[in-house]
């Protein structure tokens, strides 16, 4: 009867095959079978089915209850534990530190199959149109997977796609600054983040981001336990404290990797794996990319690969920490593969080290040293390196143009994302204080002046402590509601009250981020309480109008704003043109003022940027006067959303009506001379004899950016673009369908900026 096959399907269940690596599929397969079965066995037999529910509710109660749940446990293939043990006990990979997000083994096939099954029937379906990869870096062969990837994909996608057309498959690489991207790869490209550093570094001038960064050290000079004067060693620190704590299994997994590969090495057979991994925490935290790509697929490394080794070796040796001789076994460890047996367990010891210095840099740089090293936020973004010289950012940026063109045409080119530390509107209000240095050092001065009174000592140091408040100023002034007409209005109290929560929620992350008072896993509380109060106290409900702070820090927005609203609709034109595919992250089409995520998360109103955008659409199209009057108004009040919603329509309008120049057309930097040569970014792209220009003004302070748009003769002067030969001739603008000439001189054909720029404050030029 029933209750028999019950009793059947219960012993079934207790002899199943072990959990023996050999035995998973029928284990597996037999565990589903007999579960389906009990399911059907239950809907059938209401009194099985509340006999088997009884027993579940008692199966804990009492003492013979709590003996069970210790059986019960006890009898599964994973040990439980109190989470702090995890540093010490834990043996398997995780996505970075997070327990629960278990890493699977994608370079086994079946694992592969499983994960990709839905995704690769959308594309069969013609769903999907591209893939992006997230944390390629992650995986224990990047290539492998990859080619895989491009196979089975390419294959699903066969006729869904234009002629001649592949699958576009973009990977989240992040380059550190000189790194390139592995042209082996099967991919279209990046998803994007050098383009957003580079493109960063245009907007900030050389001179002020110095000045500004030695006031920053004059702050807080640091430690030799904290040092923040240099920002690589920053840097190895943030590593240093990941790898010894949240990453600490895997380092001694990797130890018990090197261990039987040290005992076969005079050198260093001594050693034991503790030893062996302290010297690998030194070793990865000295990486200067995220990772490397040895694989033993060609008989010697990369030179890429050899490079970012030998400097690892370099600094490892600067640093002292690590016996010189242990150094040269590492090295060669890495480098020179072995034979036999030999070579197989240094592949596999590198190819896991590879899998642990990604976690290490996104943890250490990204998560840690990123919050600690504040001189200029705007230049702290995912792959960013604050301390980068930026005195070459243009010619920087033009190179990276010119080979993306010729290498990567469609990788992605980001500006937003949902992982960027401040959306680019925050950024590029930042960048102008390099432009007025010294009046931002002297606002700061005058805000500690001012909050002074409002310091607290508590365990763990002073709330705020001068790197918190310095990075609070800057947060404060990059999201500062700055209004079209009282510019340098203090907000009304509902204003102040929504502006204090994201401020808060943003500092408590940014403190527990940087780990030097507080921390995710050992939260000072009393730190972040006295923090949450200073910014309540700064951003009072009632009464902001008679802060003296606010009032002076509501000016200083007000001051810069302007000066960041030029420098966002540059962004947009550089973006939306260079060479690559423009990612618009969404809510980005009107202005946007948000830090890092949640904020950056909230709810976009695209009901409301239709509306607009069929609003300026009506005026743009309706007649030349309705044109020319909607342009006068944005000039005039840059704050109007639609003043960002018109450039990066009309921008996307150009790209969409000559797709073909702006997907495989060449890139040519443009020469500018002139009183003002240094205050415009300006390229060409050339297909088939059609040509676009685009011309993006940077550093507007000095062209009276701070007040009035950098327009007209008044800005430009004598300033003038070279024009490549056989581009001599009519150009009209997409922005503000307005012609302009080239007119010939002793050097050849050019286009006046005053003429150019004359009624808006960027362009994109189109061949007549």
């Amino acid at each position: 009867g029933d209750a028999a096959r019950l009793q059947a399907i219960a012993g079934a269940l207790g002899s199943l095959p072990s959990r023996a690596p050999a035995n998973a599929e029928q284990r597996a397969a037999r565990a589903s079978e007999l579960l389906d079965e009990l399911a059907t066995l239950l809907k059938k037999s209401a009194p099985l089915r509340r006999r088997v529910e009884a027993a579940a509710e008692s199966f804990a109660r009492g003492a013979k209850g709590r003996e069970r749940m210790l059986e019960l446990v006890q009898a599964q293939p994973y040990r439980l534990a109190f989470w702090r043990r995890a540093q010490r006990l834990i043996n398997y990979r995780r996505f970075f530190d997070i327990n629960e997000l278990i890493a699977v083994r994608m370079e086994r096939e079946e694992v592969f199959a499983q994960v990709h099954a839905t995704v690769l029937q959308w594309v069969a379906d013609g769903e999907v149109q591209g893939l992006r990869v997230d944390h390629v870096d992650g995986l224990l062969d990047p290539l492998g997977y990859l080619e895989r990837l491009r196979r089975e994909g390419s294959a699903r996608a066969a006729g869904k796609l234009a002629a001649g057309d592949d699958l576009p498959i973009l990977v989240e690489k992040i380059l550190t600054p000189g790194e390139r991207l592995r042209e082996e790869w099967p991919v279209q490209g990046t998803t994007g983040y050098e383009f957003l550093n580079d493109l960063e570094s245009v907007f900030v001038d050389a001179e002020g981001a110095a000045a500004i960064t030695a006031f920053y050290h004059s702050l807080r000079p640091g430690t030799r336990r904290e040092p923040l004067d240099d920002f690589e060693e920053v840097a190895i620190h943030g590593k240093l404290r990941i790898l010894a704590g949240a990453l600490a299994p895997d380092v001694r997994g990797l130890a018990a990797l090197l261990l039987p590969i040290a005992k076969k090495d005079a050198r260093v057979r001594a050693l034991g794996a503790a030893r062996l991994a302290k010297a690998l925490t030194e070793w990865l935290a000295c990486f200067p990319v995220y990772r490397t790509y040895i694989d033993g697929r060609t008989p010697t490394p990369h030179p890429a690969d050899r490079a970012v080794v030998e400097r690892v070796v370099q600094r490892c040796t600067e640093r002292g920490r690590i016996a010189p001789h242990v150094i040269a076994f590492l090295r060669d460890v890495m480098l020179e593969p072995g034979t036999g047996s030999d070579r197989e367990a240094r592949l596999r010891f590198v190819a896991k080290l590879q899998q642990a210095s990604g976690p290490a840099t996104a943890k250490g740089v990204e998560d840690t040293a990123l919050y600690q090293y504040v001189p200029l936020v705007s230049l702290n973004e995912v792959g960013g390196e604050p301390a980068r010289p930026l005195e070459r950012s243009v010619e920087r940026f033009h190179e990276a143009n010119g080979e993306r063109a010729r290498a990567w045409p469609r990788n992605l080119l980001c500006t937003n994302t949902h992982d960027t530390k401040r959306s680019a509107d925050v950024r590029a209000r930042l960048d102008a204080l390099a432009e007025l240095p010294e009046e931002w050092t002297a606002a700061v001065t005058r805000w500690r002046g001012m909050n002074a009174s409002l310091r607290k000592r508590v365990k763990g140091g002073t709330v705020p402590d001068p790197n918190s408040e310095y990075l609070l100023y800057q947060t404060l002034l990059g999201i500062w509601p700055v209004g079209a007409t009282q510019r340098d209005a203090v907000p009304d109290g509902r204003t102040l009250e929504g502006l204090r929560a994201r401020v808060e929620e943003y500092m408590l992350k940014a403190v527990k981020e940087a780990k030097l008072h507080t921390s995710w896993t050992d939260p000072n509380e009393e730190y972040e309480g006295a923090l949450k109060e200073l910014v309540a106290t700064l951003l009072p409900k009632k009464g902001g109008a008679r802060s003296e702070f606010l009032r002076d820090l509501a000016a200083f927005a007000a001051r810069i704003d302007r000066l960041g609203r030029w420098t966002s609709l540059s962004r947009i034109v550089l973006h939306m043109t260079a060479p690559g595919t423009p990612d618009l992250y969404r809510g980005d089409e009107l202005w946007n003022f948000a830090l890092v995520d949640p904020d950056n998360r909230r709810p976009v109103d695209f009901d409301a940027r239709s509306a607009l955008l069929d609003e300026i659409g009506a005026r743009y199209d309706d007649s030349a006067e309705s044109r020319a009057s909607l342009l006068r108004e944005l000039v005039q009040s840059p704050e109007d959303d639609r003043t960002k919603l018109l450039t990066t329509w009309r921008v996307l309008q150009a790209r969409a009506a000559d797709a073909e120049l702006y997907r495989r057309g060449g890139y040519e930097p443009l020469e500018v001379r002139g009183e003002r040569a240094k205050h415009v970014v300006a390229f060409a792209r050339l297909v088939d004899g059609r040509a676009a220009i685009t011309i993006a003004p940077r550093l507007t302070a000095e062209l009276g950016g701070g007040d009035a748009a950098p327009v007209g003769a008044e800005a430009w002067g004598d300033t003038r673009i070279l024009l490549p030969g056989g581009l001599a001739g009519e150009w009209r603008c997409a922005i503000t369908g307005e012609s302009v000439g080239a007119v010939e001189t002793g050097d050849g054909a050019s286009l006046a900026l005053a003429s150019v720029l004359n009624h808006f404050p960027v362009a994109v030029l189109e061949h007549s």
